[in-house]
C-alpha cells in the first residue's frame, strides 16, 4: 500500500518537522515516517504484502498530538491524503499605514496558540497554522489593536491596527518648550496603558497610542510645575499634522517656571516694594533734615529763653528791694 501525504497549498506550504505517519494494521506497524526537516509532501508505503478484505489505519501525530485518524481499505492500494497545514505571511501597519515594528501577533488554530513579534518592518511569516482557517490578533502592549481571520488560500495579509501615531508640539509664550514631559492615558474595558516622550529643541514629542474601539485617551504635559491636560478623540489622532498644546508657561528658566498671571503678579509686587522703597527714603531724607533744622535753630532760643529769666528775676530783686523801702518808711510815718 502506498501512501501520499500533502498539504493543501503545494509549493508554498509545507508539513512540519517532527510529523509522524504511520500505517497500522491492529497493532502491528505495517510502515512509517517522520519528517526530518519541512516537505512538501511525504511519501510511504507498507514493506509487505498484505490481505484486500481487511482493515488498515493511518495515524498522524505531530508534537505528541493526534491530528488524523483514518481507516482505509487496501483494495485501492494507493491512497492521497491532505494535511491541512498552511502557511501565511502577516505585514502589521498602524492607523495611518505606517510598519509597526514589535507588535505581538498571537495565533489561534486548531491546535491552540502561538505568539509572533513583527520585525522592523512590521513583518512575520507563520509557519504551520493547522485546520481551515486561524484566529489572528495583534497586540500593542497586550492592548488588543485588530482581530481578523485567515484561511490557506490568502497566502499573505495586510492588517491595520487601532494603534495611532500622534506628534504632540508644545508651545510656550514665546515660542517651542523643550524638554516637557508629554504622557498620554488610555483606558478600556479591563485595561490601562500609558506611553510618554519628552519634547526635543522644536518642542515636540512623538507617541504611538493604542485606542481600539470602546478606550478612551486622555493626554497630559508637564514642564516642571507647569501642566495642562485635555482629552483625545480619535478623529485628532486620525489627523494628519502634529496635534499642538500650548502651555501657559512665560518664564522657563531651568527648573524654575511661571505662568503669565504669575509673572504680572510677581511684577506688580516688586513694583509696590520700589515705589514703597523709594517714599520711605525720602521720608528718611525729610526727618533727617527736619531734625537737623531744629537741632540748629532750637538751641538760639534756648539761650534767649535762658537771658530772659536772668533778666526778669534781676528787676524781681529790684522792684522787691524799692517795695519793702516803701514799707518801712510807711511804718515810720505811723510812729511818728
Amino acid at each position: 500500500v502506498r501512501l501520499t501525504a500533502s498539504t493543501r497549498c503545494p509549493r508554498t506550504c509545507f508539513l512540519p518537522p517532527n510529523l509522524l505517519i504511520e500505517v497500522l494494521y491492529g497493532d502491528k506497524v505495517l510502515a512509517e515516517y517522520r519528517t526530518p526537516q519541512p516537505a512538501d509532501s511525504v511519501e510511504l508505503e507498507t514493506n509487505e504484502y498484505v490481505f484486500t478484505n481487511i482493515q488498515l489505519v493511518i495515524n498522524i501525530y505531530w508534537n505528541n498530538s493526534l491530528l488524523i485518524k483514518k481507516i482505509i481499505n487496501p483494495v485501492e492500494k494507493v491512497f492521497g491524503l491532505e494535511i491541512p497545514f498552511f502557511d501565511v505571511s502577516l505585514t502589521v501597519r498602524d492607523a495611518k499605514g505606517n510598519p509597526l515594528p514589535g507588535a505581538l501577533i498571537a495565533v489561534f488554530d486548531s491546535l491552540g496558540s502561538r505568539m509572533y513579534t513583527a520585525d522592523a518592518y512590521g513583518f512575520s511569516h507563520v509557519k504551520f497554522l493547522y485546520g481551515d482557517s486561524a484566529s489572528i490578533e495583534v497586540r500593542w502592549f497586550n492592548i488588543t489593536v485588530s482581530r481578523t481571520r485567515v484561511d490557506p488560500s490568502a497566502g499573505s495579509l495586510t492588517i491595520d491596527s487601532y494603534v495611532f501615531p500622534l506628534v504632540v508640539e508644545v508651545a510656550g509664550t514665546f515660542g517651542p518648550v523643550h524638554g516637557a514631559q508629554v504622557t498620554v492615558y488610555v483606558g478600556g474595558p479591563g485595561y490601562s496603558f500609558n506611553t510618554s516622550d519628552v519634547t526635543g529643541e522644536d518642542g515636540r514629542a512623538e507617541l504611538l497610542v493604542p485606542l481600539p474601539p470602546g478606550a478612551a485617551a486622555k493626554l497630559y504635559v508637564v514642564k516642571g510645575r507647569i501642566e495642562a491636560e485635555r482629552t483625545l478623540t480619535v478623529e485628532e489622532l486620525r489627523a494628519s499634522g502634529p496635534l499642538r498644546l500650548n502651555l501657559d508657561l512665560f518664564v522657563d528658566v531651568g527648573w524654575f517656571q511661571l505662568t503669565a498671571r504669575e509673572t504680572v503678579m510677581i511684577g506688580a509686587i516688586v513694583a509696590i516694594v520700589s515705589i514703597a522703597g523709594v517714599l520711605v527714603a525720602r521720608y528718611a531724607r525729610l526727618r533727617q533734615t527736619t531734625k537737623n533744622i531744629f537741632e540748629i535753630y532750637g538751641s538760639g532760643e534756648e539761650e534767649e529763653e535762658e537771658e530772659g529769666e536772668r533778666v526778669l528775676e534781676r528787676l524781681k530783686r529790684v522792684f522787691g528791694a524799692e517795695k519793702h523801702e516803701e514799707e518801712e518808711e510807711g511804718g515810720l510815718f505811723e510812729e511818728l
